[in-house]
């Protein structure tokens, strides 16, 4: 809700039609204040699971969840940051593109971690129970739900 309500917010330093986000006042930099506050608790997290984990997979996998996530986090405010030397004009297109190919790119990425035969898979009690499209029907017959 609060991003919602600081982009609607930022709709008021500026026409309509004029531009999509600027990011140059309040409610803009508050947008990326919240972007970077979310990284921050997101670093925290990963960074307290990967001290008080042991096991080798589970490192592995928070690292890059941690690299990836990172950049998602990061995409938008990096790019506002660094594109505030450009002339106006130049500003939008490199924020809004920049900013859906990076976060597509990790987002990408970080679905990757996900998918089978995944790091995630492997660490995880999820590779016992096999998929909708694997012959592992073992899953089923071990959590029957009715006998009836």
């Amino acid at each position: 809700m609060s991003q919602v309500s600081l982009a609607v917010l930022g709709r008021r330093f500026e026409d309509d039609f004029n531009q999509y986000h600027d990011f140059e006042h309040w409610p803009g930099m508050c947008l990326m204040l919240l972007r970077t506050a979310l990284f921050g608790l997101f670093l925290v997290g990963g960074l307290h699971t990967l001290k008080q984990s042991t096991q080798d997979t589970l490192r592995h996998f928070v690292q890059k969840l941690l690299a990836l996530g990172s950049v998602w986090f990061l995409a938008m405010p990096a790019l506002v940051f660094s594109t505030s030397s450009l002339a106006p004009y130049n500003r939008h297109p490199v924020v809004s593109g920049g900013t859906i190919v990076l976060q597509s790119l990790a987002l990408g990425l970080v679905s990757l971690l996900f998918v089978q035969n995944s790091s995630y898979l492997k660490m995880s009690t999820l590779a016992n129970m096999g998929t909708i499209f694997s012959a592992n029907t073992n899953a089923i017959k071990r959590f029957k739900v009715a006998v009836d």
